[in-house]
């Protein structure tokens, strides 16, 4: 069995690592005027911190296509199984099993769609804002 005691310093050095790394990240990541100045690698894990860019559209593209083919696959395998109820299953995914992802996904991307508009509109409105205060 491994020593405890390794365990316990370890997560302590985690966790103190965490708290340096956050630290950091309010100092030079996250103001406003900072991370205007950004630029590469930085600007994506400024970006990432305060939310300007949010990634969960596209992880929600990969996981519809994801989803949409497992169900496809599945009711195609399914209805050559020698059990009619798995094959009847099978047709029904088959048939019904991409327009049913296709709605449950379009749902949410309807939420992220909404978040994405509201943010544009906001960044639209700031910028107009700035050219007004500068005239």
């Amino acid at each position: 069995m491994p020593n405890q005691a390794l365990y316990v310093v370890m997560t302590v050095l985690g966790i103190i690592t965490a708290i340096g790394g956050t630290v950091c990240a309010a100092i030079f990541l996250i103001p406003e005027k900072k991370s205007a100045r950004l630029k590469g690698f930085l600007k994506v894990l400024s970006d990432l911190a305060t939310f300007r860019t949010l990634f969960i559209d596209r992880a929600l593209k990969i996981l519809y296509v994801l989803s949409t083919l497992t169900v496809a696959c599945l009711g195609f395998f399914w209805i050559f199984t020698f059990s009619a109820a798995y094959s009847i299953t099978g047709l029904c995914m088959l048939l019904f099993g991409p327009i049913v992802v296709r709605l449950g996904y379009e749902l949410l991307m309807l939420f992220i769609l909404l978040v994405n508009n509201t943010i544009e509109i906001n960044n639209k409105l700031r910028k107009k804002e700035q050219d007004e205060n500068k005239e």
